[in-house]
């Protein structure tokens, strides 16, 4: 076998063998030391012994703890056999105790595997009840199958074992599980406690060997003060030293007849053995649960102190000004980080009338915010300028976040947290005006991409647009096509100078006719006009279609091209008493069709949809 393969097999033999050595030994010497038939009585530390090496490993599965967990029961049987016991008697000796421990294990499992989780209130509860339960039941089931050797009566039986049992539990089990997996067998951790906990200790075992070395007078109480000594200097750890050594000192001088227990007249030896784990069950059930409560109170005073230094730490160091205030200004509390904000001190800070370091201006949001927060709400988020040392203000965000008294729930102050944003507002006023100008650019783009650069009039997508919003609100409405008539003709006869001239003074003349803010005339695209008028019946477009061509006659501008020797234009009206839901294109095509039908029957004449041309 190689050296690599044999190591972990040996590791995982390790807790098998120290079972079946430990259990071996505590049995043949126990049963050795004692007489036989009462050395039963004594066996009560091999329960703590076994679930203090077994319950750290509880979790690891039954294939792990059946091994010593059998190892457990081998060695006891061993044990009373090397001592001369009986085999059958040996044999139910040691299936009662691994019934007993895994009863128990099972009970404490998995609250309590290490002997710091018997610093914590709930799992000293586990403790105790697996203490009581386990004992009596197996303690029963004992003296059913020692009764044929000790010959005592049942109920005599019954109450040794089962106090020696839960006694076992109680006083080794701590023991064992400190000694295998404690906060404290590091002598560098227990360092701290060694000073006080070896003065209460030398005390405490003094007066315990005089209490129990001595015939003449019953002074047991004499050692509960150095025990309290002992449990308020080292918590869980000086109870479980207090029972140990109790134990260890009391049962050696009970046994070789000293001590209190010995002054009862008539008892039996069984009897006064059965008085002295009595009184060290008494003394366990005293200290281990101050211990591990005081423990427990330790730890979280510790935590507590932790998480102020911490908070202290971040208060310190923190960029944010931190302040504490009751309802009435009376400030408990400055962050350092004040100074770097304001240029004063916590000291100067705190002197100042709360209202003194905001700016005039921002003094009645300040009176907002308290009137808010007494009133009930629990946070607000504001900024102010707040008053510098040196002069001037600062812009500064405060985050306010009241707190409440618990009984009466009313308002008892806030705690407000400050952060410089002077950048940030540089920042955020240059935004503003870059946005202002952005805005302004982009309308004025918009409108340029919505008007005609040469007659200044909306242009084709204007009028689209115009006509699709002005149907969404409007339940008439009336369209307008116009052309000027012999256009091409006049661009070549005087030029496209002119010609663009000449649109320009046309755009001026119609744009002239309508006068209501929604009537819209836009310039459709070369020589072609179109003429919104939402809600306007017939009759009413009609006179404003006659007013345009007199208008663009009137214009006398001469066009030897044209027939009539001047300017004019041909118009098609179309109109809808209720454009709600329809297509604009068919409107937009009437007004066409209608436009062809003037343009076909000689120009400068109007022609409504559906009815004959009309000349001026």
């Amino acid at each position: 076998m190689s050296r690599s393969t044999g190591m972990p097999r040996i590791r995982s033999l390790l807790p098998s063998l120290t079972m079946l050595v430990s259990t071996f030994a505590v049995t043949w010497l126990t049963l050795g030391l004692v007489e036989r038939a009462n050395g039963l009585l004594y066996l009560w530390p091999l329960t703590g012994l076994q679930l203090g090496l077994l319950l750290p490993m509880w979790q690891t599965g039954w294939s792990a703890l059946l091994p010593p967990l059998a190892s457990g029961a081998i060695g006891i049987m061993l044990g009373a056999t090397a001592a001369g016991m009986p085999g059958g008697a040996a044999v139910m000796v040691g299936l009662i105790s691994a019934c007993d421990v895994t009863l128990a294990a099972w009970i404490m499992s998995p609250g309590i595997l290490r002997f710091d989780d018997l610093k914590e209130r709930s799992k000293v509860l586990r403790f105790g009840i697996a203490s009581l339960v386990a004992p009596l039941i197996m303690g029963t089931a004992a003296a059913l199958a020692t009764i044929p050797v000790t010959h005592e009566p049942f109920g005599r039986i019954v109450t040794a074992t089962v106090l020696a049992d839960s006694l076992g539990i109680a006083i080794v089990l701590p023991a064992i599980l400190f000694l295998t997996s404690g906060e404290y067998r590091d002598p560098g951790k227990l360092r701290p406690f060694l000073l006080r906990g070896t003065i209460a200790g030398v005390v405490f075992v003094a007066m315990a060997c005089y209490a129990f070395w001595q015939n003449r007078n019953p002074i047991l109480y004499a050692v509960f003060p150095p025990m309290v000594m002992m449990v308020l200097a080292m918590g869980l750890e000086g109870a479980t030293f207090t029972g140990v050594a109790l134990t260890v000192i009391g049962c050696t001088a009970t046994h070789l007849h000293h001590g209190p227990i010995w002054l009862a007249v008539g008892a039996s030896n069984e009897h006064r053995m059965v008085m002295m784990q009595t009184f060290l069950w008494v003394g366990a059930a005293t200290a281990l649960p101050v211990g591990a409560l005081l423990d427990e109170r330790r730890r979280a005073e510790r935590s507590t102190n932790e998480a102020r230094s911490i908070y202290q730490t971040l208060l310190q160091n923190a960029e944010d000004m931190i302040i504490l205030s009751s309802m009435d200004g009376n400030r408990r509390y400055i962050s350092p980080a004040v100074k770097s904000l304001t240029g004063w001190t916590p000291e100067e800070f705190m002197a100042l009338d709360r209202l003194q370091t905001f700016h005039p201006d921002d003094r009645d949001l300040a009176g907002l915010v308290m009137e808010s927060m007494a009133s009930g709400k629990q946070e607000h988020v504001f900024r102010y300028r707040m008053a510098q040392k040196s002069g001037g203000y600062r812009w500064v965000e405060a985050v306010a976040r009241a707190y409440f008294d618990e009984k009466t729930g009313q308002v008892r102050g806030y705690v407000g947290t400050i952060r410089d944003i002077s950048s940030l507002k540089q920042y955020e006023e240059t935004w503003e005006q870059e946005r202002e100008t952005l805005t302004r650019e982009k309308q004025a783009m918009a409108k340029l991409a919505h008007t005609d650069a040469l007659t200044v009039l909306p242009n084709r997508r204007a009028f689209d647009d115009a006509l699709y919003m002005e149907l969404n609100r409007s339940v008439a409405m009336t369209v307008m096509m116009i052309d000027v008539d012999f256009f091409k003709a006049y661009n070549d006869s005087y030029g496209h100078q002119a010609g663009d001239e000449c649109l320009r003074k046309i755009a001026r003349a119609l744009e002239g006719q309508v006068g209501r803010g929604n009537d819209l005339v836009a310039r459709l695209g070369g020589e072609e006009f179109g003429v919104l008028l939402p809600g306007a019946d017939l009759e009413g477009a009609r006179r404003v279609a006659d007013a345009m061509l007199n208008a663009v006659w009137g214009l006398a501008v001469e066009h030897k091209a044209s027939p009539m020797g001047r300017l004019s234009v041909s118009i098609g009206i179309a109109s809808w008493d209720d454009a709600r839901g329809r297509n604009t294109a068919l409107l937009i095509q009437q007004a066409d069709r209608a436009l062809y039908v003037s343009k076909r029957s000689g120009k400068n004449r109007i022609t409504v949809a559906g009815a004959m041309p009309v000349a001026v």
